[in-house]
């Protein structure tokens, strides 16, 4: 009977055994899907943050803004008769810039053009009168 009961506490021993090794793998593939939720979740925020900020602005996005921002400009007395740079960023990768149509040496000095095209941060203008219409764009 000695027998019988040392083989039944190994069976015993074995099967408890068996359930714990079950159990810390069920365990060990929960955390890893958790890590993988969160990571995809960290991920997913990432791209979409950084879609929303590569926008691209059609060339009507950005004229209007620019029409926008020199009447207000013209609004606020800012003398716009030298054609100055109104901004170097109007929307992301367009700049605004005041010109005489037709175009004079002082649409040519280099403190009335926008930098930011010139070194080439931003690859498009806008150019307006100085009744804040349209010249052309690039």
């Amino acid at each position: 009977m000695a027998l019988n009961g040392r083989c039944h506490e190994n069976i015993v021993k074995d099967e408890a055994s068996t359930i714990v090794q079950g159990m810390g793998m069920n365990r060990i593939v929960f955390i890893l899907l958790g890590v993988v939720m969160i990571a995809l979740v960290f991920v997913a925020g990432c791209v979409e943050s950084e879609s929303a900020g590569n926008k691209a602005y059609s060339r009507d996005e950005a004229l209007a803004a620019c029409q926008e921002l020199c009447k207000n400009s013209k609004a606020a007395g800012l003398d716009l008769s030298d054609g100055p740079c109104l901004s170097n960023q109007v929307v992301r990768d367009w700049v605004c810039d005041i010109a005489h149509n037709p175009r004079q040496n002082v649409d040519n000095v280099a403190e009335n053009q926008c930098q930011s095209f010139l070194k080439q941060e931003a690859h498009h203008f806008i150019e307006l009168d100085e009744n804040c219409n349209f010249i052309q764009s690039y």
